[in-house]
């Protein structure tokens, strides 16, 4: 608004969840590798267990991942730290760190996970798992989403964001389009706004593949026609 540009079709921007997508066309792809089966217990893939306590002996397999059946919750308090705020210019009031976690904290998505979801884990508590059967209720999670991409990686043995580019971004020719803005031409990039006077702060995503990925709207129509395609057998 303050440029006074135009929003084109052209113009990148945050997408939120919708970048869920992108782990379900990469899980099939893994499978199609023959890097993963979607009955595999999470566990066989992760160097230490997740286990719903309420449920010890029922295992949490990849296909509840994609179907958000994992019996995971987001906890505002424990999902909330994946927002870290990006060092700028314009973050710089205090009042922003009521909102995000500092720089300083950003960890690695398989540090969150490991707090987050493993019995000795520092932000571990009995809430985040549902008193359902894994396999049993939907129950929309970002974490657990995030979980099934860092799943992905160590599967493939390949990064997740690369791994994304090599299998989606690259044949599809998304050239406008990546996980973080080293990835896009950033002249085209449009801010968020809370509402017509609030700008949000540049943050990113610890749990990027929940919510992380950014890209136009020319670029997301490419990936929507070829789900399209693929839907009718000809992708």
């Amino acid at each position: 608004m303050e440029l006074k540009k135009r929003y084109t079709p052209n113009t990148t921007q945050n997408i939120a969840s919708i970048s869920k997508t992108l782990i379900g066309i990469s899980l099939l792809k893994a499978q199609e590798l023959g890097k993963i089966e979607l009955n595999d217990p999470i566990n066989k893939y992760l160097p230490f267990k997740i286990i719903n306590p309420n449920y010890p002996d029922k295992p949490i397999l990849i296909k509840h991942l994609a179907y958000h059946t994992y019996s995971i919750i987001d906890v505002d308090e424990v999902y909330s730290k994946s927002y870290v705020l990006k060092k700028s210019e314009h973050n710089d009031n205090e009042g922003v760190y009521d909102w995000f976690s500092r720089p300083k904290d950003k960890i690695s998505l398989i540090e969150f996970i490991e707090n987050s979801l493993t019995e000795n884990g520092k932000w571990y508590a009995k809430e985040i798992f549902a008193n359902t059967k894994p396999g049993e209720i939907r129950e929309y999670s970002n974490i657990g989403a995030a979980l099934c991409a860092q799943i992905i990686e160590f599967a493939t043995g390949q990064d997740y964001r690369s791994f994304t580019k090599d299998y989606i971004l690259k044949p599809l020719k998304m050239t406008s389009s990546g996980w973080s803005s080293k990835d896009i031409d950033t002249t085209n990039y449009s801010r968020l706004f809370a509402n017509k006077e609030m700008l949000i702060a540049e943050y990113s995503l610890i749990t990027y593949p929940d919510g992380g990925f950014i890209t136009s709207n020319n670029d997301l129509g490419l990936f929507l026609t070829e789900l399209m395609k693929g839907y009718k057998g000809e992708g």
